[in-house]
């Protein structure tokens, strides 16, 4: 019972260190469990929830801690039914949501050399996150008494509803991340901060934000303002070197599940065109598409106004769908990515003016640059 019991505990930790990036290309729906079941999820933006599911079938009892409908994959330990009972009515596993910038391990050799010494000993778990962090939990009243956090002075939020939160973050701070990096990487800049230093690139983001996501958001729009104003600050982390590159892996899944919502939204409730979202979709294009050198077998290498080249990192297909297309025009491209609907799940083309206005912007990329690109747009 004690190996079995290891090995839940062991599959809990191995789902909850699973990333929005690793799930979003899947867009999962997940299968409904029984009533008395509790509920457990990370952060997969375009998800429902994750549940728990156990049952017996011919006196045989299973354990589902999640399946996924999609591939019908499923992950099943043959457990004792007392140890289902317990898991059932004796816990409470709640749908979580953690917001907290880390983009990686210590690169610096000296850096590195330096902590070890001063703490002692080696940790090859060693990473880099930003002060700021809040941890919300979506749970029954009381078991924010019940926890140790809040006593402890940690940022550590208990709510009946954790899916408000989940939305203004994955909005705000992951769409702002994804509405502005690859149009700024192609403009020459290499990590966040530098970008929040440059009037243009950061005016860009804070007008797609304000101007843009805000008022597509059905929260409190003070609430959204002031969290929308910090995220400049934690971008401007001086000790925090996030690189653009790192941000842009999986750049089209990303750009579907955390800018794709706010810009259709705004368009059914505002009737026209948002300007930062639009250029942000035709920057993506331009992004995949620069100068395309060669296909390799993890990637599409390109090469950026500068001179250097850049290997492009995402699903297979998405890259093997910009590498056929390498040798389109302008306006080829742009009607061919906004009509695939592998990429979209609709034809953007039927949005009024949407493709004559992603190929002006993809043209004014590509001739003036991305940062005049994103100026016009100020």
């Amino acid at each position: 019972m004690m190996k079995q019991y290891i090995m839940f505990l062991l599959g809990l930790l191995i789902l909850s260190a699973c990333t929005n990036d690793e799930y979003l290309a899947q867009r999962t729906e997940v299968e409904e469990g029984i009533p008395t079941v509790v509920k457990l999820s990370v952060t997969i933006p375009m998800s429902g929830k994750i549940e728990t599911k156990a049952f017996s079938d011919s006196g045989v009892a299973d354990l589902y801690v999640f399946s996924f409908k999609k591939d019908n994959d499923e992950f099943i330990w043959n457990l004792e039914a007392e140890f289902i009972d317990w898991m059932n009515n004796a816990n409470t596993f709640c749908s979580t949501l953690v917001d907290r910038i880390v983009p990686g391990r210590i690169r610096d050799p000296k850096e590195m050399a330096a902590l070890e010494e001063a703490n002692g000993y080696t940790d090859k778990a060693l990473d880099v996150g930003e002060v700021f962090g809040v941890w919300v939990i979506e749970g029954p009243d009381g078991l924010e008494d019940k926890l140790p956090f809040k006593k402890a002075g940690v940022n550590v939020m208990v709510v009946p509803d954790v899916t408000p939160y989940k939305k203004r973050k994955v909005r705000i701070l992951n769409g702002a991340h994804t509405g502005f990096v690859l149009g700024a990487y192609l403009a020459g800049f290499d990590i966040v901060r530098d970008c929040m230093h440059n009037d243009t690139i950061r005016g860009f983001m804070n007008k797609m934000l304000h101007e843009e996501v805000i008022p597509t958001l059905p929260l409190d729009k003070k609430d959204l303002e002031e969290f929308a104003s910090a995220v400049q600050d934690r971008f401007n982390n001086p000790f925090i070197n996030h690189e653009l590159m790192s941000i842009s892996l999986n750049s089209t899944s990303k750009w579907k599940a955390r800018n794709m919502p706010s810009f259709l939204t705004y368009i059914e409730e505002q009737k026209k065109l948002p300007k930062c979202l639009t250029m942000s979709l035709a920057a993506y294009i331009a992004f995949y598409s620069n100068d395309i050198q060669e296909r390799t077998a993890d990637g599409l290498i390109c090469k950026r106004p500068a001179g250097n080249t850049y290997k492009i990192q995402d699903d297979a297909w998405a890259l093997d769908f910009y590498y056929a297309h390498k040798d389109d025009t302008a306006a080829q491209l742009v009607k061919a990515v906004l009509t695939n609907t592998q990429m979209w799940d609709q034809d953007l083309t039927k949005i009024e003016g949407l493709e004559a206005a992603v190929l002006a912007d993809l043209e004014l990329i590509r001739t003036e640059g991305a940062e005049a690109a994103y100026k016009s747009c100020l």
